[in-house]
């Protein structure tokens, strides 16, 4: 085993023994061909270590041009190809087979980011597209076009390969690229990795992070700052976001929920796997610190969130819910004061000096001192300690209360929305809807089984795959602090910023 690092090559034998080679320069690409020939991409050029040993520079002698290699592909017919710089920091591609090289500029020009062998040639990408990179064919025209692209030699009068535009829509933060049979793989760097078939220019299926959507039930987002925030599925563990990418953080637990107080502290509801009780722990950077006095407990052996929200006394409301076998079932709210850990259940059936909640409890949002609910039983609203219920709309998933005050619902049948005086079904709304949230700019934000859908109270923008979504089908969506969304999808998050 050859492995390249800052430090040089290094030779690992199959007794574990390491022994350093005469590479001492940092090492970022390695290949081998089958006759035996080890190539590594160094900080001082293309070297060769050859079958007996001997270690030697490719450069311009050789027909290589290319000064400070960065990416190398093995080809057929023990071929390589390499890419990287020359010393002027022009961008260049060279492919040849032991001591003869070409190389090639590619115009326009371009950086490339990835490059992998795919069939007699390869894929590369850069600029936002992938190409192909194939040997000439003497008697073919070349089709005009816009986003063209012409291989030159430079260091010699003949090209013996040719590049072409691959019809791909490359996705959002795409790093890598790879191929297997008849597929190509480009992985990015949030969303996972895209799978596309010959000849499709949408991905045909994305290879994910599973763990961050394994038995999910519910997304919340909590931010600390623009680029630090905590992502809680409702699955095992809560996912850390530093504005580069997901690391898994907190303990190993099912984390139902994170929720921000408006003052700035972040919670967290989450509870062991062999534990029926959901606890609080309050998230200092990377620590959570547990809340001992805080536990809630639910009827069954699983409880789950539906929903956490602060109201502007500064208590955090808990929706709850719990399956019983295969059924889950609404068990009203809990009131949590994080500062001195009391914890007070309310619903139809509680004590009675507790508010009269609708047992069937989904989702909730506060204003101020009124809090609106979606229920099995209809529309809750309660204000001044009174719950007012209006039952003529039904199968409400979602509620949120937008910026001019209008209370917006999501039901199967549409958007439901309440003015102040009467419930009505806007007609540009009539549409199944999963999830619905507000933010403070006077959108509202509807995840669907066709994208999201944003709704300024006149006009619908559409947002799907064609415009950088992941996937049509949306769970669930939040907000932030910063009017950003984030969207979840059965295996896939996305975030927009407005």
């Amino acid at each position: 085993v050859w492995l390249g690092s800052e430090r040089g090559l290094v030779h690992v034998a199959s007794d574990g023994t390491w022994t350093p080679t005469a590479i001492k320069e940092p090492v970022t690409a390695l290949a081998r061909d089958r006759n035996g020939w080890l190539w590594a991409a160094t900080s001082i050029g293309l070297l060769t270590r050859k079958p007996h040993g001997i270690i030697e520079r490719i450069g311009a002698a050789h027909g290589c041009g290319i000064d400070a290699p960065r990416l190398l592909v093995e080809l057929p017919n023990d071929q390589l190809l390499a890419i990287g710089t020359d010393e002027n920091g022009q961008e260049l591609i060279a492919i040849g087979r032991e001591l003869a090289w070409k190389t090639y500029r590619a115009l326009p020009d371009v950086h490339w980011d990835a490059a992998a062998r795919r069939g007699s040639g390869a894929v590369v990408m850069g600029g936002g597209r992938v190409y192909t990179i194939s040997p000439a064919q003497p008697n073919r025209i070349r089709p005009l076009s816009r986003d063209g692209m012409r291989l030159v030699p430079v260091t010699s009068s003949k090209s013996d390969w040719s590049i072409d535009p691959l019809d791909v829509q490359t996705p959002p933060g795409a790093m890598s690229l790879g191929a297997a049979g008849d597929s190509l793989l480009i992985g990015t760097k949030d969303l996972g990795t895209a799978r596309f078939k010959d000849g499709d220019a949408r991905p045909l299926d994305w290879l994910r992070r599973r763990p961050m959507f394994q038995d999910a039930t519910k997304l919340s987002v909590a931010c600390a700052s623009e680029q630090d925030c905590w992502i809680a599925t409702g699955g095992r563990r809560a996912w850390r976001w530093m504005g580069e990418g997901f690391v898994v953080g907190g303990p190993d637990q099912i984390v139902h929920a994170v929720v921000r107080d408006p003052s700035g502290p972040i919670y967290a509801l989450h509870r062991a796997t062999n534990e029926i009780d959901i606890r609080l722990s309050r998230i200092d950077g990377a620590t959570w610190v547990p809340m001992p006095k805080v536990t809630i407990t639910t009827p069954g052996a699983t409880p789950e969130v539906s929903f956490a929200r602060f109201a502007s006394s500064g208590s955090l409301w808990v929706g709850l819910r719990y399956r019983e076998g295969e059924e889950t079932r609404a068990y009203g709210m809990a009131i949590i004061e994080p500062a001195s850990g009391k914890v007070t259940y309310h619903r139809t059936d509680a004590a009675p000096a507790s508010l009269p909640i609708p047992l069937g409890v989904i989702d909730a949002d506060v204003r101020g001192d009124t809090a609106y609910f979606a229920t099995s039983e209809g529309i809750a609203r309660l204000t001044g300690g009174e719950v007012k219920v209006w039952s003529d709309v039904e199968l409400g998933r979602a509620i949120t209360i937008a910026a001019n005050g209008n209370v917006m619902v999501a039901t199967p049948k549409g958007a439901a929305r309440w003015d102040g005086k009467a419930w009505d079904f806007p007609p540009a709304l009539r549409f199944e809807i999963n999830d619905i949230v507000a933010t403070k700019n006077g959108q509202v934000w509807m995840a669907t089984e066709r994208g999201i859908t944003a709704w300024d109270g006149h006009k619908l923008r559409r947002v799907d795959t064609r415009r950088g979504l992941a996937e049509n089908h949306i769970l669930d969506i939040a907000t932030d602090q910063y009017d950003r969304l984030w969207a979840r999808g059965p295996g896939s998050l996305t975030l927009i910023s407005q």
